[in-house]
């Protein structure tokens, strides 16, 4: 392996009008050979064996847990938990629908955190987790399987692997796993395999990165992955050997693979992005945010955020810009501020004891038509318990507002979501979410929500109910997560794959794969097409008069305002113009006249919707 250069480049810190230059640093390697080909239904695994800590460590380091410990705890004496949700009707939006669901083990032994992760190519379904590999066809049965522990004695590679993430390339046809081996600053890796062809079970190429890539006293945690038109990107956190939390992180990292030869089995080139930070304080978490649909991005961008805060609103973008062989590779980072603050989440309740919930970093995110769409952990500001947020931001390529909502069950607890793109048609953004679930008198299980932009949340419901709550550590804190996973089914548009955690009546945590569907009436249809744009806020009981804000970005001609009810009949015509002036707009009226319910406003211009909004009229 060869190190080509070492170069100091600038980042732009862009916080609306103000920019910020500082300096990043790419070193650009060549040649990193490949350690093995192995074919998967060559690995003989008989006992699938699989050791655990029942005593295991945190995301992050035992520092990480110190720390995050702490903090839960003054956050419980600061924000107890409370009952004080507002009554909600019964959601006009229909439910997502399971199609098939099984079991995501071949072996029913699991790891502590269960760490689940998922691909499909849509004929095979590969379920990852820490204790094994399982390959299963899309009807569940079992095709080939083994543990981490045999994969490590075939690549002859000792001590543990963890944290393992797998993808399906849409362009290539292929898969990439990617995991850790080790975890301190003498041992660490980060295993890469790429399949040689489309069939999991056959032969995977397999390298090796150094997880510690200063040569220091740094290991490599939490890797996130995501693929480009050209690059595999994988994203991880170096933290300090046996360090206090406040100095036990390091940096997060980012590596840049070219995904071609990878397939092929030839030796890589990799890029490696240091030093990505924001004013004097380093990005922590970066989340890549995939592309929703079959088209890849040239470039790409990551979410992070302030994952540690009591109440924050600020989010971070950045973008990599250019691929694996582009020598002018640049990055920018952008400084958002979101309408709605998140925070670090409480543990959530179980039977006995509680659910670890982690922070409140970004666990997923998609883009799609100059949005991006993610999700994370939350307290939500409401109760003060544990609930998820869902967030979007408008004009990625402009003003990138970003708009952030809660979710809460009502009456349970929720974590670790992940978000899929469920749209069939241009323009369509709806998106299915799923989450784990869990409270004292409910056993923890897996929920999801459907939503669309136009008409809101689904109400959520349980795609697999627990049997049992968690009881694998001693003590009352188990673990939950630390992430799941979700893909969209691309070759069955509207559907998407699903890998989440239950607790079984033997109190284990268990993966469940679900394939779920958007609804088969997903929205009250409409009795005129519109394409999905925005919506920004939840719908509000109003008593007298309504009122919203639109903008129009120029000159538009013959601009209709539409009143809808919740079975989505029009209702009137509200206003109808030949031209509005361009910029934001105000629209109101009296609505004494409308009986109680369930209304939307839609702003059209033609067959394009600009702007709707929902409307509640009460009693």
């Amino acid at each position: 392996m060869r190190i080509i250069t070492v170069i100091a480049l600038s980042i732009s810190i862009l916080t609306g009008l103000n920019s910020q230059k500082v300096e990043f640093k790419k070193e650009r390697l060549e040649g990193v050979q490949k350690i093995a080909t192995i074919n998967f239904n060559d690995i003989d695994d008989p006992y699938f064996i699989n050791l655990k800590n029942l005593e295991a460590p945190a995301v992050s380091g035992n520092s990480y847990k110190k720390y995050l410990s702490e903090l839960k705890e003054g956050l419980t004496l600061s924000h107890p938990k409370n009952n004080n949700l507002p009554i909600s009707k019964r959601s006009i939006v229909n439910p997502p629908e399971t199609i098939s669901s099984f079991s995501g083990l071949i072996s029913p032994d699991v790891g502590i955190p269960l760490d689940n992760h998922l691909a499909t190519n849509g004929g095979q379904v590969i379920s990852a987790m820490n204790s094994q590999i399982a390959i299963k066809s899309s009807g569940g049965d079992d095709l080939v399987g083994f543990s981490l522990e045999s994969l490590a004695e075939v690549l002859n590679l000792p001590d543990r692997f963890f944290d393992p993430r797998v993808l399906y390339d849409t362009e290539a046809d292929r898969f990439i796993i990617v995991f850790l081996h080790g975890s301190d600053s003498e041992n660490t890796n980060i295993i890469v395999a790429f399949s040689a062809t489309n069939d999991a079970t056959g032969d995977w190429h397999v390298y090796e990165l150094t997880g510690n890539p200063n040569n220091d006293t740094t290991w490599t945690d939490y890797p996130m992955i995501n693929v480009t038109q050209t690059d595999l990107v994988v994203t991880g956190n170096l933290i300090f050997d046996n360090q206090p939390w406040q100095t036990g992180f390091a940096e997060t990292v980012l590596w840049q693979i070219d995904k071609t030869n990878g397939y092929a089995g030839v030796p890589l080139v990799t890029n490696l992005y240091q030093d990505i930070v924001s004013g004097s304080t380093f990005i922590r978490n970066l989340c890549p945010v995939e592309s929703a649909d079959e088209s890849l991005e040239a470039s790409t961008y990551f979410l992070s955020n302030r994952n540690f805060s009591v109440e924050n609103d600020t989010f971070f973008l950045v973008e990599l810009r250019g691929g694996i062989n582009d020598p002018n590779t640049s990055i920018e980072i952008d400084v958002l501020i979101s309408d709605v603050a998140y925070g670090v989440p409480p543990n959530a309740e179980m039977f006995f004891g509680e659910l670890q919930t982690n922070d409140a970093r970004v666990l997923e995110a998609f883009y799609l038509d100059n949005e991006i769409q993610f999700v994370g952990n939350t307290r939500n500001l409401s109760n003060n318990k544990a609930g998820i947020y869902h967030g979007t931001i408008f004009d990625v390529s402009g003003g990138r507002d970003v708009n952030l909502r809660h979710l809460i069950g009502p009456e349970f607890e929720i974590g670790y979501p992940g978000i899929t793109h469920t749209g069939i048609d241009p323009g369509e953004n709806d998106v299915i979410l799923t989450f784990g679930h869990t409270a004292k008198n409910l056993n923890t299980g897996i929920s999801a929500v459907y939503y669309d932009p136009v008409f809101g949340y689904s109400d959520i419901i349980s795609i697999k109910d627990g049997e049992g709550y968690i009881g694998m550590i001693s003590g009352p804190l188990e673990r939950w997560g630390d992430y799941a996973g979700s893909q969209r089914d691309f070759s069955d548009p509207g559907t998407c794959w699903i890998s989440g955690f239950y607790g079984n009546s033997a109190r284990v945590n268990m993966p469940w794969v679900v394939k779920l569907t958007r609804p088969s009436t997903a929205t009250p249809v409409l009795e005129q097409e519109i394409s999905n744009n925005e919506i920004r806020v939840f719908p509000n009981p109003v008593a007298e008069r309504f009122s919203m804000t639109f903008e129009i970005g120029e000159l538009s001609s013959d601009i209709e305002i539409l009143l809808f009810n919740q079975n989505g009949a029009l209702v009137d015509k509200l206003y109808a113009s030949t031209s509005i002036k361009s910029g934001l707009n105000e629209f109101s009226f009296d609505i004494s006249t409308l009986s109680a319910g369930h209304y939307i406003i839609a702003v059209n211009s033609g067959r394009t919707k600009i702007a709707s909004q929902s409307l509640i009229v009460s009693e």
